[in-house]
């Protein structure tokens, strides 16, 4: 499945170019890197914390991604930028959003709690783990990156580019309305 900050990647890639897509992608993978470092280091502890703030959790970033998802709609009518200040979500935005996404500490939580249930955790099992699980983020982002930024010269057409930022916003959109609604009902 591909999830909102997949998303932000490849519209990154389309509308901006290889060097803005792949800003995003560093700032996924090492988003995904801090949290696997903490989840590693303290898995039930942190899956203790999840499930008692599951909800407040779910709540600010389906909150966030759904923002998001909105911003992309409403730019999506606009000329796009070259690269400006407020041109694309570059690392910072996207490992923020990455950061707050349940889908990120739900999975590597529970692939934390998968891998070392039964092993005996040292040092360099911990440290094997944690290179592993970011070298196949890192890996992962920037095939997105690289793939969708090798469509930018093909998208002469602006239509082009308006419609997967309004498509992809549109996705995100609902990805954040799904995880207010699963809140609530």
């Amino acid at each position: 499945m591909v999830g909102p900050i997949a998303i932000i990647i490849i519209n990154n890639g389309i509308a901006y170019g290889r060097k803005p897509a792949l800003k995003s992608a560093f700032g996924a993978a090492t988003a995904d890197l801090v949290f696997i470092i903490v989840a590693f280091i303290g898995s039930t502890t942190i899956v203790n914390l999840l499930e008692v703030y599951s909800k407040e959790l779910q709540f600010i970033a389906s909150f966030f991604i759904l923002a998001f998802g909105l911003k992309l709609v409403f730019s999506s009518s606009t000329p796009i930028q070259k690269e400006g200040k407020d041109a694309y979500i570059g690392f910072a935005g996207t490992f923020l959003l990455t950061i707050i996404n349940p889908l990120t500490i739900i999975t590597i939580s529970a692939l934390s709690i998968v891998i070392f249930k039964n092993t005996e955790i040292n040092s360099l099992t911990l440290v094997l783990a944690v290179i592993g699980f970011f070298l196949g983020s890192l890996v992962t982002q920037i095939l997105f990156a690289l793939i969708s930024s090798s469509f930018k010269k093909k998208a002469t057409n602006y239509k082009l580019i308006i419609a997967t930022t309004l498509i992809g916003g549109t996705s995100i959109f609902i990805i954040g309305v799904k995880g207010l609604i699963d809140l609530f009902w």
